[in-house]
């Protein structure tokens, strides 16, 4: 399972254990991270303290939640900052183990840890939060569990002001927002980076400017212009202006006809449950038939002038033919690439910061769609190029663009060949963007 950075409260995560900065005695004083689970714990954990008779730097050792809302707490002592760094980091490495081991030990499945020794400790943040997410993913590598690193405050998670810097530059060279003449385009950009951030899916427009083609509903283009999902006077224009090129590619090769009128005239195609049924408008009408049940035929037929030799002729288009030739799927793509790579499976989704469940539906459904952080951890997992990035994400009908910032981020570290996922969402979190994998 992957390693997931957040910013919270670690006395309010709900798991099966988080880990305590403890002191050596493991009396409840001192203040921090330490000081607040004991407060959050209740008496009964100061008890069960006392009887554990004291822990040294590096080890750890369980007790139960009491009122948290968590089974266990794991107590674990780090070091001091001062006198022999190289030492300390050892140091450090061990209480993430020993605590990492504990939890397996006792059946957790999800364990929150706070950045140990990073704070009266003196242990500087940005170290203290790469060897947590070092030593945590090795454990990851043979292990099933969901690990949480809570941090506080900003400043926990800041990586070097350079590549920030860096990033923030790139950022500014191809962020193309401000060049925008177009208001609903820079409203969609919004709404989609505001979903990001929520982890929800995105919706391009207000609900009540959706369209579905639901049974016995029948729309002409017309309605489309006039809704207010396409408010501004150019859109409207050109969607009636592309509705008369249309009128005038197409037309019956027994008879001329007037072309289609656009708007409210326009002709209407009525869908129902059992067929699409011929519309009962004048000549000039487009009509969809329903084929014999062996083969699924849409008919077109268009009024206006005579076909060019360029132009289609017979306007019977064979769908099962179409549907024979799909392109390969998201589920194939990164299949295939997993084997090209020489990864097995596991390497490949630990490696991505993605949970073993969701692989094997990514596996057993070939026409699994992903969400666009989950195809871009497993680009970054594969060490994808730029381009076979655009591929895989396109197989999931995704697409990176400079008018997102979450993805010129993405398309940075690529064009980089960077490709630790940690370092990167430690970056988007910075940013306050979404994550990759989870």
């Amino acid at each position: 399972m992957p390693i997931n950075i957040i910013r919270n409260d670690i006395t309010k995560v709900k798991c099966d254990a988080i880990v305590n900065a403890a002191n050596p005695k493991l009396i409840a004083g001192g203040g921090g991270v330490d000081e607040a689970i004991h407060k959050a714990a209740g008496p009964g954990l100061d008890e069960e303290c006392r009887r554990l008779g004291g822990l040294k730097s590096g080890q750890a050792k369980i007790t139960g939640g009491y009122d948290l809302p968590c089974r266990y707490v794991i107590h674990t002592v780090g070091p001091h900052w001062l006198g022999g760094p190289n030492q300390k980091r050892r140091t450090l490495e061990s209480c993430y183990r020993e605590s990492l081991n504990l939890a397996y030990e006792n059946h957790c499945e999800t364990v929150a840890f706070p950045l140990i020794a990073s704070g009266s400790l003196g242990f500087p943040k940005d170290e203290a939060l790469q060897i947590a997410i070092a030593e945590i993913s090795k454990f990851l590598l043979t292990h099933e569990m969901l690990v949480y690193i809570v941090v506080y405050d900003q400043e926990s998670f800041h990586v070097s002001k350079r590549l920030i810097e860096d990033i923030t530059e790139y950022i500014d060279a191809y962020y193309v927002e401000a060049h925008y003449s177009d208001e609903g385009t820079q409203l969609s950009t919004r709404l989609f980076e505001e979903g990001q951030r929520r982890g929800r899916e995105w919706e391009p427009y207000p609900e009540k400017t959706q369209f579905s083609a639901r049974p016995g509903t029948a729309y002409s283009i017309g309605d489309f212009a006039e809704s207010e999902a396409f408010a501004p006077d150019e859109d409207a224009s050109m969607l009636l202006a592309a509705e008369e090129d249309m009128s005038e590619m197409y037309t019956p090769d027994d008879r001329a006809a007037k072309a289609l009128t656009p708007g409210k005239g326009a002709p209407r195609a009525v869908v129902s449950d059992d067929e699409v049924l011929k519309s009962a408008a004048p000549a000039g009408s487009a009509s969809i038939k329903r084929a014999p049940k062996d083969k699924a035929v849409v008919a077109g037929t268009l009024a206006g002038k005579n076909l060019k030799k360029s132009q289609v002729s017979d306007q019977t288009i064979d769908l099962s033919d179409l549907l024979k030739n799909l392109d390969e799927s998201f589920s194939q793509m990164l299949l295939r690439k997993i084997d090209e790579k020489g990864m097995t499976d596991a390497q490949c989704y630990k490696k991505a910061n993605v949970d073993r469940k969701l692989f094997s539906k990514i596996r057993s459904n070939v026409n699994y769609k992903p969400s666009k952080t989950t195809a871009i951890a497993f680009a970054i997992a594969l060490e994808l190029s730029l381009d076979e990035t655009k591929d895989l994400l396109a197989k999931a009908g995704f697409a990176l663009s400079h008018s997102s910032r979450f993805d010129i981020v993405i398309e940075y570290f690529i064009s980089k060949g960077i490709y630790d996922i940690y370092t990167i969402n430690i970056v988007l979190l910075d940013l306050d963007l979404s994550l990759l994998g989870i």
